[in-house]
């Protein structure tokens, strides 16, 4: 992998999980106000196990929700710790707790949601999930999507204003990729 933040290895590989293993992300883009955040939190006792800006993501969602009421909902918690950050993400997050539910929220880096025939895949990239389904759902700048069994909804990362989100049907098929 490409690496930001840390040289590319096992121990800075995706996926990243939060210190209680309560938070896990995948993330795509730059935490400019990484070592700043990083710093907050060491004197907080959290442990890196990694060398990545990818990690502190899931430290710092861990840390709001441990701060907020157990009633707020998932998706408010992390657009809460959303504005933490400066610089760019396309993320996938994910709750131990709540094994249901898969947040992304795109900042400057691309992020689509992937409609399949009972499932749901997001990506950076409509390559990555061409082959399992066609329909994809274009997530706008500064907008995240809560996905559960039942659908989805998109809605800024400021503000609650949800959207219809339009599904679009891709025009290309995974041969077409391969050949370039």
């Amino acid at each position: 992998r490409w690496a930001t933040h840390g040289a590319p290895s096992d121990r800075n590989s995706h996926p990243h999980s939060s210190m209680d293993g309560s938070v896990t992300v995948v993330h795509n883009g730059i935490i400019e106000n990484f070592a700043s955040l990083k710093e907050t939190l060491k004197r907080k006792g959290i442990e890196f196990s990694s060398d990545t800006d990818s990690e502190l993501i899931a430290h710092v969602i861990a840390g709001v929700r441990a701060d907020c009421p157990p009633d707020v909902p998932l998706v408010d918690v992390v657009r809460q710790s959303l504005t933490q950050f400066e610089g760019t993400f396309g993320l996938g997050i994910i709750f131990a707790d709540q094994p249901d539910l898969l947040i992304g929220a795109r900042k400057g880096s691309p992020l689509i949601l992937g409609v399949g025939d009972g499932e749901y895949l997001l990506a950076s990239d409509a390559s990555a999930i061409v082959e399992h389904t066609r329909k994809v759902v274009y997530l706008n700048d500064g907008e995240m999507v809560a996905v559960t069994r039942a659908g989805y909804e998109v809605s800024p990362i400021v503000g609650k204003l949800r959207r219809l989100a339009s599904v679009h049907t891709l025009e290309m098929s995974l041969g077409e990729i391969e050949k370039g």
